[in-house]
């Protein structure tokens, strides 16, 4: 089991009706949550990430109807599925799921193996697990739990490369007259992210074996691909640290001495007036878990890598010109 690793898992519950199971059986198609086919013609597709969804609609396009159930504010891998979008679930013609722990849900609903396109189960064996459940509360989501295995495969840009194909093999199965179409579309997005990839190449020589930390356990696939040296924190953004936690901070540091703290969000000022106080640099990274699907995500991931970068940069000369912190 890696050392590095996890599941989001938040406490909750899917309730699994009898018109549910009825309707699985019977075959009838899916509730309001999803989209209609009988409408427009067009194949149906539901994704349950906004990475996947982008993906999805930047792939397909005005040939499909898609369907993204999760609320653009709210992070992916904290949600899970009502009555009414099992039903869509049930009745699409083409389900996208991320796997690795993204979908807790997954085990407590009945869901059409021959619609459904796990599209991470490609390198599952390069999954990672968390050892350490660590249970907090995370904004408007609530408590979860940190524990078991990591979800955002998407940070790692060739691990999204592999995602991105099953999703481009999923829509030429449903629209072979447009295969040419997607073929093209999924090779721009391929060399999109082998310059995302290059960018992160660039950002491992700035930042070398320095220690890091993290505010949460989520940089995992990224950790991995780019050789960072980053132990990880449970602090949220929107709220400031307890002076327990800030001790435990300070004697972390004795053994792991960041100047760079590495954010999903920007942290509040009282959080960052401390840690400037201790000369470390606040890093912002967005794990791009939720977000609306006509965003086009590898461009947001572009865009982060780029701010990351400059930040970093201005960050590392300005240390090389200024004593050494106490």
């Amino acid at each position: 089991m890696s050392s590095s690793s996890l599941l989001h898992l938040r406490n909750f519950q899917i309730p699994f009706t009898l018109t549910c199971l009825v309707c699985l059986l019977t075959g009838c198609g899916g509730g309001s949550a999803g989209p209609s086919a009988e409408s427009s013609g067009k194949p149906t597709v539901i994704a349950v990430s906004y990475p996947l969804a982008s993906i999805a609609l930047r792939l397909g396009g005005d040939a499909i109807e898609l369907s993204y159930p999760v609320p653009a504010e709210e992070d992916s891998v904290f949600w899970s599925p009502g009555d009414d979008d099992v039903l869509a679930m049930q009745g699409v013609d083409l389900l996208l799921l991320n796997g690795a722990g993204h979908e807790p849900w997954e085990a407590q609903v009945i869901l059409s193996p021959l619609t459904k396109a796990v599209t991470a189960q490609g390198f599952r064996d390069q999954w990672i697990e968390l050892e350490d459940a660590v249970t907090h509360k995370h904004g408007p989501e609530g408590e979860h739990t940190h524990a078991g295995l990591v979800a955002t495969t998407w940070l790692d840009p060739l691990q999204f490369r592999e995602q991105i194909q099953v999703v481009q093999l999923s829509l030429v199965k449903l629209l072979p007259d447009q295969r040419e179409a997607i073929e093209e579309r999924t090779e721009q997005a391929s060399r999109e992210l082998q310059a995302l990839h290059e960018r992160w190449e660039n950002i491992r020589e700035l930042l070398g074996d320095q220690p890091l930390i993290a505010s949460h356990p989520v940089y995992h696939y990224l950790a991995r691909r780019y050789g960072w040296n980053v132990k990880n924190e449970h602090w949220e953004p929107d709220e400031d640290p307890t002076a327990e936690q800030w001790q435990a901070f300070d004697e972390l540091r004795k053994m792991h001495p960041a100047k760079i703290m590495i954010w999903e969000d920007e942290p509040t000022p009282a959080t960052r007036e401390q840690l400037a106080a201790r000369g470390i640099q606040v890093l912002v990274l967005p794990t791009l878990a939720s977000g609306s699907p006509t965003d086009e995500v590898i461009g947001a991931m572009s865009a982060n890598a780029a701010h990351f970068e400059a930040e970093l940069r201005k960050g590392l000369a300005a240390r090389e010109n200024s004593p050494p912190n106490p």
